[in-house]
């Protein structure tokens, strides 16, 4: 088996950590996207539990 000459396998192994590094990128991207998609649900809960409070619908209440 002839193996591709030296300038073709360093092409080739630069294209393999390229590759590697925009997925790292894509990865990293969807991560921070899930992470602004977790917060601005924690807002979401806090700001219901606020108008709930407001309203005077805490858990005691119920509870009565």
């Amino acid at each position: 088996m002839q193996y591709p000459s030296l300038p073709l396998r360093i092409c080739m192994s630069v294209g393999v950590y390229l590759y590697r590094d925009a997925v790292f990128l894509l990865l990293l991207c969807r991560i921070r996207q899930l992470e602004d998609m977790i917060e601005m649900q924690k807002r979401q809960v806090k700001e219901i539990e606020e108008k709930l409070l407001f309203f005077g619908l805490n858990d005691t209440d119920r509870q009565q």
